[in-house]
């Protein structure tokens, strides 16, 4: 088990995009989980603050769990 103080993994791969501009502006982006469980593994992000998400990625990293409590883990972007 992570310790308490670990940070999300999806957390993480979301927030590597605040830097990048996104329709012509930077945001600061949270995970999205609340997607259809055939979008598991893809790397949907909201922009904080804001009412929209976007699939920053087809995939997540290989071994992110596939939702949260989750112990099934996503590997070539699909849950296993």
């Amino acid at each position: 088990n992570c310790p308490p103080s670990s940070e999300d993994i999806r957390a993480v791969q979301c927030s590597s995009y605040n830097n990048q501009p996104f329709m012509g502006r930077l945001y600061k982006w949270e995970p999205f989980n609340e997607v259809p469980g055939g979008q598991h593994c893809e790397l949907n992000c909201r922009a904080i603050g804001f009412r929209f998400y976007v699939r920053q990625s087809d995939r997540v990293i290989d071994g992110t769990p596939c939702g949260q409590n989750e112990t099934h883990l996503c590997v070539a972007g699909r849950c296993t």
